[in-house]
């Protein structure tokens, strides 16, 4: 499991102005990302997203958390080291690189 300084980075959750009414948000916004990209890390929780945008290839850790609509991974950066995967119900994790680290919690 990732410490807690690397799960929860401030700044990058996903939070976009299309908001439906439970609360859960629709799209990882484009400031996030560059938030990410300088740090290295995103932490994405209570998203309605079924896929991951493409992310670049700076983030190297990635966080997911109570995205119960996520489905696949395919915007994943081909250098991520770490992915941590909490609560993501529909999630189907599969071709990861030997390299990388997967921690699920379910």
């Amino acid at each position: 499991m990732l410490p807690t300084s690397q799960l929860r980075p401030t700044g990058t959750f996903c939070s976009y102005s299309a908001e439906t009414s439970a609360g859960i948000k629709s799209e990882i916004t484009p400031i996030q990302i560059e938030e990410a990209r300088a740090s290295g890390r995103l932490y994405i929780k209570d998203c309605d997203i079924e896929y991951l945008p493409q992310l670049p290839n700076e983030i190297t850790s990635v966080t997911i958390e109570n995205c119960n609509n996520l489905t696949t991974l395919t915007g994943l950066p081909v250098n991520t080291q770490n992915l941590s995967v909490i609560n993501c119900e529909k999630l189907q994790i599969t071709d990861m690189p030997s390299t990388v680290k997967i921690h699920i919690l379910n």
